[in-house]
């Protein structure tokens, strides 16, 4: 699997056209490209503590791009005036089934394809080695 740019678009996607129409009315897609830039940092923040080498800037796993879609809809629809129809229990519960997702990458139990970046660019650590360098004589030696 490879890394994705997640768009305002995808996220769009999950709603029908009458959702849409009272959504724009009411906040507009800037709203959602910001809070699409927060769940995107979000979800690189949980890829890098849990050890994996991040992508491009902006750019998230293909495997978590349905956790991303799901925390971006929930945060943008409860951003608005209370509506039970467009604030259902299961866009409820695909958040946080997604947040949980995220921790569990957070804390290496669930690994996600590495990016593209380099340890550089990364800030993780490549592998260092020395050599080892004996300290001891023959005098030092105990037995034959």
């Amino acid at each position: 699997m490879s890394w994705i740019t997640l768009t305002t678009d995808e996220v769009v996607e999950e709603f029908n056209e009458r959702e849409l129409t009272a959504l724009n009315a009411l906040k507009g897609r800037e709203a959602l490209g910001g809070i699409l830039a927060r769940v995107v940092a979000r979800v690189r923040g949980a890829v890098y503590a849990g050890g994996t080498v991040l992508g491009e800037d902006g750019t998230i796993p293909d495997s978590l791009a349905l956790d991303a879609v799901a925390l971006t809809r929930w945060r943008f629809l409860i951003s608005v005036a209370k509506n039970e129809g467009l604030q259902t229990e299961g866009r409820k519960a695909a958040a946080e089934a997604a947040e949980e997702r995220l921790v569990r990458v957070e804390k290496g139990e669930l690994k996600v394809e590495s990016g593209s970046g380099t340890a550089a660019e990364t800030g993780l650590a490549g592998p260092s080695f020395e050599v080892k360098q004996r300290d001891f004589d023959r005098a030092d030696e105990d037995g034959l």
